[in-house]
């Protein structure tokens, strides 16, 4: 991989202390990706509809905090299988998805392995509500 401006996490670039733009690469290029990719809604780009994670077409559709395991199981592939097609990602080390059905939550906590080796930004954690 290149070299890539870093984001924050409004997906906006950023400059350090000394007004220079934060660039990154290697494992945390791959972790930014990793974001990204799980962020971008399949659909939000008109130049192809079909590229994005399905949360809206598959994810929320099945009603993942149904606690019904096979949709949850169809939801915690999607979630592993963007993961684990970044470029760059070898392995996914660590995978915990938790339900809340009274508040009809999800998370999603992971750990993944890169090319480069572990990323220090190893840890993700985004609630679906």
């Amino acid at each position: 991989m290149a070299v890539q401006l870093a984001l924050n996490s409004d997906w906006d670039i950023y400059f350090d202390d000394d007004g220079e733009l934060v660039l990154i690469e290697d494992g945390e290029e791959a972790a930014q990706f990793v974001k990204q990719r799980l962020d971008f809604q399949r659909g939000e780009w008109f130049l192809d509809e079909t590229i994005g994670m399905p949360w809206f077409q598959g994810v929320f559709a099945t009603n993942a905090t149904s606690g019904d395991v096979a949709r949850r199981s169809y939801t915690e592939s999607i979630i592993k299988s963007t993961i684990l097609g970044t470029p760059g990602v070898t392995a996914l080390v660590e995978f915990n998805f938790t339900v809340d059905k009274v508040n009809r939550a999800a998370t999603y906590n992971f750990r993944f392995d890169t090319q480069w080796g572990e990323v220090s930004t190893d840890y993700f954690d985004l609630s679906l509500t």
